[in-house]
């Protein structure tokens, strides 16, 4: 079930200050950066600047996502979501973003979503189906854009998908 992160902020940073750190390599995608401080995953609930939700299963947080938003032009400028188990996704998560997502178009009527992936991470797969789903495309792709904190370098593929409800609208 998607809810607001407000009752789960303490459980947010926990697993920030330990799951992730103790795992670094298998969060490395999520970072996106060669450090980790453990105080990445936004918890700011004014959702002026972000808007984040978790996930929840069996009393249990799943998963986080998040989307910063450019006001002036009304488009999601980066969309986070990570998984918050290691060894699995569940159905639950997977519905969540879903619902995420939809949140983001119809709720708040964004004009559109923009956001990158570490070419690498096994997310790709599922971003290359959500864009096609969507009517996306992939906008291009950076070469050794990135360092992880494995210090591999990484190509980043840059994704667009316009408000399924307002195509058209604007021009």
């Amino acid at each position: 079930m998607l809810k607001p992160i407000s009752d789960y902020i303490p459980e947010i940073k926990k697993f920030c200050s330990s799951t992730i750190i103790e795992n670094e390599e298998k969060y490395k995608f999520y970072n996106f950066s060669s450090w980790w401080n453990g105080e990445e995953i936004p918890t700011d609930i004014s959702e002026w600047n972000t808007i984040s939700r978790v996930s929840v299963g069996d009393n249990k947080v799943l998963g986080y996502m998040s989307a910063d938003i450019a006001r002036d032009t009304l488009n999601v400028s980066t969309l986070r979501v990570i998984n918050f188990n290691l060894n699995t996704i569940s159905l639950t998560f997977i519905k969540d973003i879903k619902k995420f997502i939809d949140y983001l178009f119809s709720a708040k009527k964004f004009n559109k979503l923009e956001f990158k992936v570490a070419v690498g991470n096994p997310a790709e797969k599922l971003y290359d189906k959500f864009i096609e789903k969507y009517n996306g495309r992939v906008v291009g792709t950076y070469t050794s854009h990135i360092k992880l904190i494995d210090g591999k370098y990484y190509d980043v593929k840059l994704y667009e998908v316009m408000n399924p409800l307002k195509v058209g609208d604007n021009k």
